[in-house]
């Protein structure tokens, strides 16, 4: 679909009316706007414990290159010790995650390459958001709103 075809009406045949362009760069503008209000004063920080774990193993990913985490499951370490080869059990150290999906955080971990900073993903002592959770924020809003287009395209083609 071309950029004609988007500000044109499919029903009317109507090429380029000014009303459906100024409602569509409105709608446009208005997601551009409030990503940007989301990213800016009104973030916070993560607050869903799935985003959470998944930004972690993220760090962890883009760091070593292996789904290691941080966050222990009772029936993962019962599983990880019950399964265990070495006879004093399962290592805590370099635990592997099997709990959550892996696109996500593979997908995150390469984002969070190309923002790796001086101190090698460090807290900033002045800020009260950690940086790299803007960064996961942000791709997740991006790769939304490409959903929503995408989504926008199919169901104009029916």
């Amino acid at each position: 679909m071309s950029l004609r075809n988007f500000f044109s009406d499919s029903k009317t045949g109507e090429e380029l009316s000014g009303a459906l362009i100024l409602r569509r760069l409105l709608f446009l503008l208005l997601l551009f706007g409030l990503m940007l209000f989301y990213l800016g004063p009104g973030f916070k920080q993560l607050t869903s414990p799935k985003g959470i774990e998944q930004a972690q193993i993220a760090r962890e990913l883009a760091r070593s290159g292996s789904f290691q985490t941080k966050m222990i499951r009772p029936l993962s370490l019962y599983q990880s010790d019950k399964n265990s080869e070495e006879a004093e059990g399962m290592k805590m150290v370099g635990f592997k995650d099997t709990y959550h999906a892996p696109l996500n955080p593979i997908l995150n971990s390469v984002i969070i390459r190309f923002f790796k900073g001086k101190n090698d993903y460090g807290w900033n002592n002045n800020s009260t958001v950690y940086y790299l959770d803007r960064i996961i924020t942000a791709a997740s809003i991006f790769f939304l709103l490409a959903s929503i287009g995408v989504t926008f395209l199919f169901i104009s083609r029916i």
